[in-house]
């Protein structure tokens, strides 16, 4: 027993000893001489002690996982849990690539299109090739196109949830094969979609788009456990996100999304 333990009142020494047994036993002794020492200096204030022994109970459940040496639970409990961070991973890829594509490679191609007719954007008439296979242009076609053609989206998705699986740190083998499982699902998906007898829903423009932005919506929340950054960023994605969608489902949308297939 420390000096500063033996210092305390009765009642304090009774909580510091209850709270201690509670923690794995070869923490407990350092743990305990930690809150005497605090509590020692607050031996003239009743009512200070008290709060600080409510705030050493609240603490209970993060000291016992950082004593088991599971440093990572308290990192996740700071900026979400592990399921969420992967997801909003995932989601903000899938919109950051889709929304960029579609500015870069469909709405501004085709404004500078339908006001000049006779604009050749990639000059395909001197024998270049189609800037659909030219990497690093590659990206952002593909990400428009994703757009117009749902199952190119779907195939994505699948392949990103697969990177993820093999790329994040620190991720239980239930984690990797629960998205594992996740891309191959996508990958079904792409492929029901090119089938002839596929789902008129799936093959509308901009219906992947909006599955996204709804997606999101459950991270959005403080139950998600994200950071407010991470929180913001995702809500800016899906609104943006959501107007690719909105816009594929006027008239203007239509044209153009006839337009990048053709």
């Amino acid at each position: 027993m420390t000096e500063a333990h033996a210092a305390l009142p009765r009642a304090d020494r009774l909580w510091i000893r209850a709270l201690g047994a509670l923690l794995p036993a070869a923490f407990r002794e350092r743990q305990r001489g930690e809150w005497a020492a605090d509590l020692l200096t607050m031996a003239h204030d009743p009512a200070a002690r008290r709060s600080y022994l409510l705030g050493a109970i609240r603490t209970l459940p993060m000291l016992r996982a950082a004593a088991r040496g599971h440093e990572s639970v308290l990192n996740a409990a700071a900026s979400g849990t592990t399921a969420a961070i992967t997801a909003s991973r995932l989601l903000a890829t899938m919109m950051a690539w889709s929304v960029s594509g579609w500015l870069t490679a469909a709405l501004v191609p085709y404004l500078i299109v339908s006001n000049n007719p006779d604009a050749d954007l990639w000059g395909w008439a001197q024998g270049i090739p189609d800037p659909v296979a030219l990497p690093p242009a590659a990206v952002l076609f593909w990400g428009a196109l994703s757009g117009a053609l749902p199952y190119v989206l779907s195939a994505a998705t699948g392949l990103v949830a697969f990177v993820l699986a093999c790329t994040e740190r620190r991720r239980g083998v239930g984690h990797r094969l629960g998205l594992i499982g996740l891309g191959t699902a996508m990958i079904v998906l792409a492929w029901a979609q090119v089938l002839p007898l596929y789902l008129t829903v799936l093959s509308r423009d901009g219906f992947g788009q909006a599955m996204l932005a709804l997606a999101t919506l459950p991270l959005l929340t403080r139950r998600a456990s994200l950071s407010r950054r991470r929180r913001l960023a995702l809500g800016i994605l899906a609104a943006l996100t959501a107007v690719v969608a909105v816009v594929y489902q006027t008239p203007f949308g239509y044209d153009m999304g006839i337009w990048l297939r053709d």
